[in-house]
């Protein structure tokens, strides 16, 4: 993924599950964890946390698939290989440390010939936030993804809009989906440290994150 972030793949859904962020201190940094998607490497989250900007050598393509900027199951078969399900693990909790795991594409997106990323979010069993787009189209794929985890048995905390603000769009979401947006990220031309943090302060409900 390119360094003008955030940016939603496919229908503009994804989920991102992880455990409780709990309180902490500014020395505290979180674990991220995207095990079935294009990114930013762990080397990128590092360098936003440091208060660098992001390069293309903190682009994640480690991953045999990662060379295609396609939906994780097409770009794995390029690639000649698969993702297993199983094989994927929470990484070893360090104590006090909050974990961030990246889902791909949305909720529905297949990461191999018999699983959906729906599959993998119930093997990993964390809490998650549906992060939408807030544009046209928004609604109808963010009432469908809330029907969808809810149906799995999946916790969902609440829904983070990505782009310009649009209040008919929100409200929509909140009113039908009885589902609270506990975040709004706007389009970031700088994406460091300091941007995010000001993102955070001044657009997430912080009660949601504990």
């Amino acid at each position: 993924m390119p360094p003008s972030l955030p940016q939603t793949g496919g229908s503009g859904q994804k989920a991102r599950s992880g455990r409780p962020f709990g309180r902490r201190s500014r020395a505290e940094r979180p674990e991220i964890a995207a095990p079935a998607r294009l990114g930013i490497s762990l080397a990128g989250v590092e360098a936003i946390l440091a208060g660098r900007e992001l390069a293309n050598h903190d682009v994640d393509r480690s991953a045999a698939y990662s060379r295609y900027e396609l939906d994780s199951i097409t770009a794995a078969e390029r690639a000649g290989t698969q993702i297993v399900l199983e094989q994927i693990e929470i990484p070893a909790e360090k104590s006090g440390t909050p974990l961030i795991v990246e889902g791909a594409g949305g909720v529905m997106v297949p990461i191999n010939s018999r699983h959906l990323m729906l599959d993998l979010m119930g093997h990993l069993a964390l809490p998650a936030i549906l992060a939408a787009r807030t544009t046209l189209g928004t609604i109808n794929h963010s009432l469908l993804s809330i029907k969808c985890l809810r149906s799995a048995g999946i916790q969902l905390v609440g829904v983070v809009l990505i782009g310009q603000e649009n209040p008919e769009n929100r409200k929509a979401i909140e009113y039908y989906g009885k589902i609270q947006v506990v975040g709004q990220i706007p389009m970031l031309e700088t994406v460091n440290r300091d941007t995010l943090r000001a993102v955070y302060a001044r657009h997430f409900t912080k009660e949601a994150f504990r």
